[in-house]
């Protein structure tokens, strides 16, 4: 049964997606950990403005997947990201401003 294995010639196409696709999901998440981290600091330790805060992180995300070379897909979900936590934000201050 050994003697049938011969060096270098197993294929590892399924070994290299899972891989790329491993990589592909670790950038990803680190780069909005990353995003994240800067907007709450930017808005709690920094005290900014949430919408400048959240424009300053849009930018950011954009720059970053022009640096690391992202696809649509990348500005596809952070610009949803950012709609998204944009329209939490305006209810979070309508709310705010009743009960305050």
């Amino acid at each position: 049964m050994a003697s049938d294995y011969t060096h270098g010639e197993m294929e590892i196409l399924d070994q290299s997606s899972t891989f790329s696709g491993f990589i592909r999901i670790t950038i990803w998440s680190s780069a909005y950990v990353g995003i994240g981290v800067l907007l709450m600091t930017l808005i709690f330790a920094v005290g900014m403005n949430w919408m400048v805060a959240l424009m300053i992180g849009f930018v950011v995300g954009i720059l970053i997947g022009m640096a690391l070379n992202m696809k649509t897909a990348w500005y596809a979900t952070l610009f949803g990201f950012t709609v998204f936590l944009g329209i939490i934000g305006l209810i979070a201050g309508l709310f705010g401003s009743m009960m305050g």
